[in-house]
């Protein structure tokens, strides 16, 4: 079994009205076989959603970012 925490504190962009936000990201792991790997990761865990500033090229508005979990199946041959 793996587990890996990651943290991350983004200062908020008064200009283009994006509050500052801290936020955890996390996954757990399981090698049932050293060519098999079953993950479930998730990201945003301390807020339901937060806004993000995005490159204009992209979007010209902010974007609003919501909590993700989803699960990883990895095989390696």
């Amino acid at each position: 079994m793996e587990l890996g925490l990651g943290g991350r504190y983004v200062d908020g962009r008064r200009r283009i009205q994006v509050s500052d936000y801290t936020e955890l990201d996390a996954r757990l792991a399981w090698k049932p076989t050293p060519n098999c790997e079953i993950a479930v990761i998730s990201r945003s865990l301390l807020h339901a959603h937060h806004q993000e500033a995005a490159p204009p090229a992209i979007s010209p508005k902010d974007v609003e970012v919501d909590r993700a979990i989803y699960a990883k199946l990895t095989l390696r041959f």
